[in-house]
Formats: C-alpha cells, structure tokens, sequence
C-alpha cells in the first residue's frame, strides 16, 4: 500500500510541485480516517444468523484495530511527509538524471520512519522486542523493496516530462 502511495506521491511532485503533493497526503489521511470510521461502525452492527461466521471474522480482524488503525494514520502522516519534503528538496539540487537517488533516499527514510513509528505503536507493548525489532526489520525491507519497483516509472516520468518541455 505504501510503495503505491509513495509512488503517487512522487508523481505528484515531479508533475505538479510539492504543493499538490500536501494535498494528496491529507487526502489519504481523511481516507484512511474514514476508512478507521466505517470499520467501527460495521463493527457496530449486530449480525444475522446467516452472517455469523462473517460477523466473528470481521471482530477477529478489526477488534484489535484502533490502535493499529491509528499507528497507521500517524506512521502514514509523518513517513509521507518525510518522503515529500525529502524528495521535493532533493529535486531542486538533483538534475533529472538522478531522480532515482532522489527516490530511493525518500523511500527509505520514509518506510525507516513508517517501520519504526507503525511497528512501535501498534505492537511494542505486545510483542517481545527481539521479535518487535525482527518485524519492524521485515517490514521495512519489504516495503523498501516495493518502493523499489517504482524506479521505472518515476524514471519513465521523468523522462516524459522532459521531452514534453523539450517539445515546448
């Protein structure tokens, strides 16, 4: 989920400017804040007989969820954040030819920051710490690696975007 934010992110600078880029933070943020609503309110609801099994599956899931939910929003908020202002500054220093520094700088420190803080929050009080410190390890690579597969397509991008000023 992150590599795609962080790629629309990235997108967003390089087409837009970083002040598109806010907007589409906050955007997901009211996203995912309403999604955290609907969750709880269909948790709310009472099941039928015929909705049971699914009823115990959903508790099952998002029972334990605020705090998750909530790790989430605030590990989203400031890991995008950093990746923005990170990848918006280092865009003005870098030339085009090295958007793929500019984006694997941000996508690490911004997924070092979304580990650290998601991981912490949601299961520091209840996962022992060699496990915590393994999971947040895991995580982190993994949507490092996600964010990876980006490259080609801020690349492509950039590279479009300069043949469109170049037909200009």
């Amino acid at each position: 989920f992150y590599a795609a934010v962080f790629l629309c992110l990235f997108l967003l600078i390089e087409h837009y400017g970083h002040r598109s880029a806010i907007r589409g933070i906050w955007l997901g943020f009211a996203l995912l804040a309403f999604f955290i609503g609907m969750t709880q309110f269909v948790l709310s609801t009472v099941a039928t007989s015929d909705t049971r099994a699914f009823d115990l599956a959903l508790h099952g899931t998002f029972t334990p969820a605020p705090r998750i939910l909530l790790a989430s929003l605030f590990a989203y908020f400031v890991s995008t954040y950093t990746a923005l202002w990170i990848f918006a500054g280092m865009r003005e220093r870098l030339p085009d030819a090295h958007v793929w520094v500019r984006t694997m700088l941000a996508v690490l420190c911004g997924q070092f920051l979304d580990s650290i803080l998601f991981f912490s929050i949601a299961f520091g009080f209840s996962l022992p710490f060699p496990v915590l410190v393994a999971v947040m390890l895991g995580g982190f690579l993994t949507k490092s690696a996600m964010g990876a597969l980006s490259l080609p397509f801020i690349s492509l991008s950039s590279w479009y975007r300069k043949e469109a000023r170049a037909e200009e």
